[in-house]
């Protein structure tokens, strides 16, 4: 005959993840490229707020495909 010792127990683990991705679509429309540029600084710089507000320091964040189209 087999015996079976059988442990059951709980626990908790918590860790600080490595890299965290935020993704995001931002747009703007205007006659003048300067405007849009603007514009859009305006709205990540707005996020970058919000980000360091939750306690992530703005200089780990990273801007990736960075694109601008002319509509005609």
């Amino acid at each position: 005959m087999q015996k079976t010792l059988r442990i059951t127990g709980r626990g908790k683990v918590a860790a600080t993840p490595d890299i965290i991705i935020l993704s995001f679509d931002t747009e703007c429309h205007e006659w003048e490229y300067e405007k849009a540029m603007n514009k859009l600084n305006d709205k990540v710089n707005r996020l970058r707020k919000i980000t360091e507000s939750v306690g992530i320091d703005k200089t780990t964040l990273k801007t990736k495909n960075f694109r601008i189209n002319k509509d005609t």
